[in-house]
């Protein structure tokens, strides 16, 4: 429903972003998402062009260090 509310399609380059940081990766569409979900997979290289954005899909560039905790070892989005 998002992707077709905002017009992307199959393997567009999107860019994300929050407060953090900016980065770019390929749309894959999920119809078992919940609406307003984005998941971004690990693995991506940081590349940062001049403005700092990542074109790498890089998941560190919108995240904190804070661990989400001890069993998981994830990273926790924190508001401040």
């Amino acid at each position: 429903m998002d992707a077709r509310r905002l017009t992307l399609k199959q393997d567009d380059l999107c860019e994300l972003y929050n407060d953090r940081g900016r980065t770019i990766a390929a749309l894959t569409i999920d119809d078992g998402l919940m609406p307003g979900v984005a998941v971004l997979a690990t693995g991506g290289w940081f590349r940062p062009d001049s403005q700092g954005v990542d074109h790498g899909g890089n998941p560190n560039t919108l995240t904190a260090i804070t661990p989400a905790s001890h069993l998981s070892q994830a990273t926790a989005l924190i508001h401040a």
